[in-house]
């Protein structure tokens, strides 16, 4: 009954009734025009091999299939540092959290536990690799993948609540690691 004296309001442009959205992630290559990369509509395929993708997020499933080579080969993840973990091997140069190697990825004995999924979710739109029986593929399936999830700050109000030199540590992690594999790297924050 509000809806005709709330339309008159000058600030308001624009009224629209709510109408059902669903997911549709299969078709984000299709409308990032991703898929054109992939397949070389411009010039030379490309899926993200030779590069790094790196990630800083709360949450991530890295034995997850999506983040291996194809057919459940070896973990694609090259660097993964968990700022917030109270024992393992401190990456170099860092004084906190524990890294893990791509191998102790490989084989599930890696400490970090993703008590959220949010990092899992964002990398796999970023560099995902296929799944068996699902359409979903990132945008850079070929891609290393370097990950940090983020240590909270001391004393923080709740678990995403992080510190901004924790965040240029994790980029600065990111970049070193792609340096030493010599390839360019990408980060999503």
């Amino acid at each position: 009954s509000a809806v005709a004296s709330l339309a008159a309001r000058s600030e308001v442009a624009r009224l629209e009734a709510a109408h059902k959205v669903t997911k549709r992630l299969e078709k984000s290559l299709t409308e990032t025009k991703a898929d054109q990369v992939h397949s070389g509509g411009a010039g030379t395929p490309f899926k993200g091999a030779g590069v790094v993708v790196g990630v800083i997020d709360y949450g991530f499933d890295a034995a997850h299939e999506a983040f291996r080579k194809p057919g459940g080969g070896p973990s694609r993840v090259v660097a993964f540092w968990d700022q917030t973990a109270q024992t393992g091997n401190k990456p170099a140069g860092f004084t906190y959290g524990a890294e893990c190697t791509t191998a102790q990825l490989t084989d599930n004995t890696c400490a970090h536990a993703a008590a959220d999924s949010h990092g899992t979710h964002v990398t796999g739109i970023a560099a995902g690799g296929p799944v068996q029986g699902t359409p979903y593929l990132g945008l850079a399936p070929e891609a290393d993948i370097a990950y940090v999830h983020l240590g909270t700050a001391p004393n923080a109000a709740d678990d995403n609540e992080g510190l901004s030199t924790a965040i240029c540590d994790a980029t600065s992690f990111i970049f070193k690691a792609a340096a030493a594999l010599g390839k360019p790297a990408v980060v999503n924050m």
